[in-house]
């Protein structure tokens, strides 16, 4: 059985250019992969050495799908509406210790709403200090108000963040 990583009390920031949402969905009866690079984000940890709080903010602008025109679609104000809400945005509720890692509830905000979110995180530490959070969770697009018929995009999308996080000095 794995444990918990702790981790030093403090304020831990997501690096950018290391870190990636990634998702799975159903489209006319294939799975379509997709990549959203992570702008920001933070992790907070009690005296305990477990996180007390997270937050982060997607760049929806930069969705890839590795289809043009699919990406463009995206864009639509009939799909997520990307010219008016370029980002996505997540905040915890609670963060509960398990055998593994934590399960954190949350709340995303998307196309100008809030929907319940909540998934599964295992960490582990690199050499250099670093930590590397593997969170995953399925999502409802109904919650966000995105209406398209099942055949042509599915119900549940399965996300996966992968965000390494370093200790704010």
């Amino acid at each position: 059985m794995t444990t918990a990583l702790t981790m030093p009390t403090g304020t831990w920031i997501i690096a950018p250019g290391s870190s990636v949402a990634t998702f799975v969905v159903g489209n006319l009866g294939r799975s379509v992969h997709g990549t959203v690079p992570i702008k920001e984000g933070t992790v907070e940890v009690g005296p305990d050495g477990s996180p007390t709080a997270v937050r982060g903010t997607l760049d929806l602008g930069a969705i890839s799908t590795g289809h043009s025109r699919r990406d463009k679609d995206l864009r639509k104000p009939s799909l997520l509406d990307l010219d008016a809400y370029p980002t996505m945005t997540f905040k915890s509720h609670t963060v509960t210790a398990t055998d593994a890692g934590w399960h954190v509830t949350g709340e995303l905000g998307v196309r100008g709403m809030l929907a319940p979110i909540e998934g599964d995180v295992r960490s582990s530490i690199a050499d250099d200090g670093t930590v590397l959070m593997v969170a995953s969770a399925k999502f409802d697009r109904r919650h966000i108000a995105l209406r398209a018929p099942r055949f042509l995009i599915g119900r549940i999308i399965d996300i996966t963040i992968t965000a390494s996080v370093r200790r704010v000095p």
